[in-house]
């Protein structure tokens, strides 16, 4: 998605995202919201070492050393997903949701696309909610390799 994750809605108040598409905008009941994803603010499970989900609290300006290491990981993900990945950005290792502030956020997502534009892969912001902390929030991104052209 280029541009910002929380700002932007369509003429109905729902989310667009980068497919085009968009999400119900969440709804208030009582103290929590809903989505069509779920309750934003539930704890996940523990991350798992093995499979292709990762969490990621935050991934801002990472050094050259650093980024490789991501770039790694991101690549153990994708072969654990036969060419799919899925990053919980604002959501810490142990389920989480913390959320991060809208700026930090969007600093996360472009380090992740630079991850993955690396691996000559893309990603794809499939949902965005709010996080425990005010104003922040969580994203579920998918990493996607590219089909090789044929």
């Amino acid at each position: 998605m280029a541009g910002r994750v929380f700002g932007a809605r369509t003429s109905d108040g729902r989310i667009p995202c980068d497919d085009g598409a968009a999400t119900p905008e969440p709804r208030i009941r009582g103290d929590t919201e809903e989505s069509l994803f779920g309750a934003p603010r539930e704890q996940l499970p523990p991350e798992n070492d093995e499979g292709p989900v990762e969490y990621k609290l935050k991934l801002l300006d990472p050094d050259p050393e650093r980024f490789d290491r991501l770039v790694s990981q991101l690549k153990f993900r994708l072969g654990e997903g036969l060419g799919e990945a899925l990053y919980e950005v604002g959501v810490g290792d142990d389920g989480t949701p913390t959320g991060l502030p809208e700026a930090e956020l969007e600093a996360s997502l472009t380090t992740l696309r630079r991850m993955a534009a690396a691996l000559g892969a893309e990603v794809t912001v499939l949902h965005a909610r709010a996080g425990l902390r005010p104003e922040s929030g969580c994203v579920e991104a998918l990493v996607r390799e590219r089909p090789l052209d044929g």
